[in-house]
Formats: C-alpha cells, sequence, structure tokens
C-alpha cells in the first residue's frame, strides 16, 4: 500500500498543476497580493541576493549594495539586521538563481561569506555570534587553486548542507554537510575527466537531501536522495534528456526537478518510485508556451512553483500554461515595470508564500513575497474526488501550527 500511496499522492501533484493553470486567468494572476521586503539602487555591488522564506514567512538574503552590506531578514515590515560584519557574497540572480543564503524554521540562516575574506567560508547564525561551518581550507575536496563554496541550505535540524568546488575548474568537487564541527563527506568527485554538478537542497524536516550527482559521475542525467543513511537514484523520465539544472525536495521525500538539453528539456516530479514528467519544452511540444526551464520549488502539500522563460517572455508559474504565472517581465510592479525575476529552491513555503527577486526598468532591484491562492477546492474535488481540497487546507493550517510550536520550543524562556 505504501508505493500506492505515494504514487497516488504523485497523481494529485500533476492534477493539482492542471488545476492551477485552470484556476488562474492572466488577470488574477496580476491581481496577487505582492509584499516588498526589500529595494536597492545596487549602486556598487551585486545588489540583492536571491531570497530564501522559511515556513512563518520570514525572508533571508544578502545585500551587497556599497554602504548597506550584510544579511538581513524581513516580512514585510522594518528589517532585521542579522550581521553587517562579514563580507557575504550575493550570487547573481541572472546565473540560475543560486542561492547564497537559506533560512530554516528556527530562524537561523547559513551563508557564504566570500572574498577579500579567505579562505571563502559558510557560516550559520540567528544573529550575534557565527557558527563556523566550513571554509576552503577544511573541505576534503581534491585539486589545487582556490576552493569556492556555494548553495547553503540548512535545515530546522541546523545541519547545513552546501557544495564545494575548485574555481579553476571540475577537478575536484562535492557536496558535505556540517553543523560546526568535522563535515561528512556526502559525494565527491576527484576525477580531472568527469563532470559532477552538484546543486544540494535539504528539506526542512525528515532528513532528505537531493543533489545533482549520478552514482557513474560522468553524466548528470540522474539526481540522487540521501535519506537517513540509504542512497537511492532518479533518473530522468522519457522523452527528457541532457542534465538536471536544479531540484528541490520535500518533507515528504518528492522531488521536483528542471532540465536543460534544447528540445527535451521540462519539469518532472519523482518520490523515487514514480516519476512523473510535467512539462515539455515548446520545442517539442507545440502545446507548451515554454523553451527554457530554471530554478523550481515544492512545498510539503506538493504545490510548486517553477522560472520559466519562452522566446520574448520569463517568469515564475504554478503550472503549464502562462496562465498559470505569479509574475512575469513586463508586468507592472512596485510602481514600475519588470525586467527580470528570479527565485531559488526555497522560494516556496508551506503556507503557499512565494518569495522572488526582480529588477525593475527604473533601475531597482527587489525582493518580494507573493502570496499564491492553491486551486480551488472545488476544482480539486472534481479532478480527484471528494475531500481532497479539504484536506491540502487542512494540512497548510496544521503546518502553521506545527512551526510555530517549534520555534516557540527553540526559542529561550
Amino acid at each position: 500500500m505504501t508505493g500506492f500511496r505515494r504514487s497516488l499522492g504523485l497523481t494529485r501533484l500533476a492534477a493539482t498543476l492542471l488545476a492551477a493553470c485552470w484556476c488562474c486567468s492572466p488577470a488574477t494572476a496580476q491581481g496577487i497580493a505582492v509584499t516588498k521586503i526589500a529595494e536597492s539602487s545596487a549602486v556598487g555591488g551585486l545588489g540583492l541576493s536571491v531570497p530564501s522564506i522559511n515556513n512563518l514567512g520570514t525572508v533571508a538574503f544578502v545585500d551587497t549594495t556599497s554602504g548597506h552590506t550584510g544579511l538581513f531578514t524581513g516580512t514585510g515590515g522594518p528589517l532585521t539586521t542579522i550581521d553587517t560584519t562579514s563580507n557575504y557574497t550575493a550570487y547573481s540572480p541572472g546565473n540560475g538563481g543560486g542561492l547564497s543564503v537559506s533560512i530554516n524554521d528556527l530562524g537561523r540562516i547559513a551563508a557564504v561569506v566570500g572574498l577579500p575574506q579567505t579562505p571563502e567560508s559558510i557560516f550559520s547564525t540567528t544573529g550575534g555570534s557565527l557558527t563556523h561551518i566550513a571554509d576552503g581550507n577544511s573541505t576534503p575536496v581534491s585539486g589545487t587553486g582556490t576552493v569556492a563554496l556555494s548553495r547553503p541550505t540548512i535545515a530546522n535540524s541546523n545541519v547545513v548542507a552546501f557544495s564545494a568546488y575548485h574555481s579553476g575548474g571540475f577537478a575536484g568537487n562535492g557536496v558535505y554537510t556540517g553543523t560546526g564541527g568535522p563535515l561528512t563527506t556526502i559525494v565527491q568527485n576527484n576525477s580531472s575527466t568527469a563532470q559532477l554538478s552538484v546543486e544540494p537542497f535539504a528539506s526542512r524536516n525528515n532528513n532528505y537531501l537531493a543533489y545533482v550527482a549520478p552514482p557513474s559521475l560522468t553524466s548528470s542525467n540522474t539526481t540522487s536522495i540521501l535519506h537517513n543513511g540509504t542512497t537511492s537514484t532518479i533518473t530522468l523520465p522519457a522523452p527528457l534528456a541532457g542534465f538536471f539544472a536544479h531540484v528541490a525536495i520535500n518533507d515528504l521525500g518528492v522531488l521536483a526537478g528542471t532540465t536543460i538539453h534544447g528540445s527535451n528539456g521540462g519539469l518532472m516530479v519523482s518520490d523515487g518510485t514514480t516519476t512523473f514528467l510535467v512539462i515539455r519544452s515548446s520545442i517539442n511540444d507545440a502545446s507548451s508556451p515554454f523553451t527554457n526551464f530554471d530554478s523550481v520549488s515544492i512545498n510539503h502539500d506538493r504545490f510548486i512553483v517553477f522560472q520559466a522563460s519562452g522566446g520574448t517572455f520569463s517568469g515564475i508559474y504554478t503550472g503549464p500554461t502562462r496562465a498559470s504565472k505569479i509574475i512575469e517581465t513586463g508586468d507592472p510592479l512596485d510602481g514600475s515595470t519588470v525586467n527580470s525575476l528570479a527565485i531559488g529552491s526555497e522560494a516556496l513555503n508551506d503556507l503557499g508564500q512565494v518569495t522572488f527577486w526582480a529588477k525593475l526598468a527604473d533601475g531597482r532591484q527587489g525582493i518580494y513575497i507573493a502570496s499564491v491562492p492553491e486551486p480551488t477546492t472545488g476544482m480539486l474535488t472534481s479532478l480527484l474526488g471528494a475531500g481532497v481540497g479539504i484536506v491540502l487546507y487542512r494540512r497548510s493550517r496544521k503546518c502553521r501550527q506545527d512551526v510555530e510550536s517549534l520555534a516557540d520550543e527553540a526559542s529561550p524562556h
């Protein structure tokens, strides 16, 4: 029965994606409530990083704007300054939406501290003192040259997963975890010929860790899931080909991934047993408006948001048509117009909130939260059978209660 239930869950996920596109007209998508978290004129530095959001709705981000560098959090009111003493790294949002910061449900943040600090390091903090997780000298990755650290992701257990690689090439790279003591090696590539694409992503709870790292280390058409010491692999479903670009995994072990390979790119979901191809590139599927796929995020309710683009547009979506958009380039936002967008693998929380980075036509950068309604109960019921929509709604409410309880237990008394 276990396998049947997990497969049924994925069937529900596929139907949820379809329901999302049917329920959201373009007018509705433009009417989604959007809250501004922060903005920057980006005069000097890269400006704002791709943000991360936890299940309480707190957004964490890095600001590298000259005169305002640091690590910050916010929910829509005044920002909370976490640390301004370190030179935090903000990856270019145009480079695949790579995360340089991650926040868990207890409010602990993992972030990359870069040059001129040598070596590059990853710390975690809730404000005040910083816990050293790793640096270029402590990772066992082999090779020569400077070791770069990237893509930290922090679970509610405060375990931080990250990738490390030699900036001069892929002769040595890997995925590692740590809490401040000795590091644990998850996977490592010491070959000078194989390329190991590493983008780790940890679920908040239940010890799931997903990373793009095939056992053969010769291609990236599989991704791996580590759960309580057991590793399973997922192969791209036909007709997808090429390699995984981005992956995300929820607390139930359901993985969402986007792939890049020209005509065979797309979006897929898998629970490790059953894999579904959800959307294909328009190059090979005339019904799809999307040519390229980028970052993806999935929450506990198996609700998915992803970044994709077509010939003249790009945006953030919840389903297989442009009618499912949360926001697109050219849309009005914050008194201007959207020029470019980016999300990370921690863009979506269990409350249905989506955080994103945007570059506006007037030159400003901003970080925002969009409150995205899930598909209506009526639509889900007609597709999936009575009671499914109610189950999704109750789970979201219970999630908030569980998270608030967890945060209260972790706070000092």
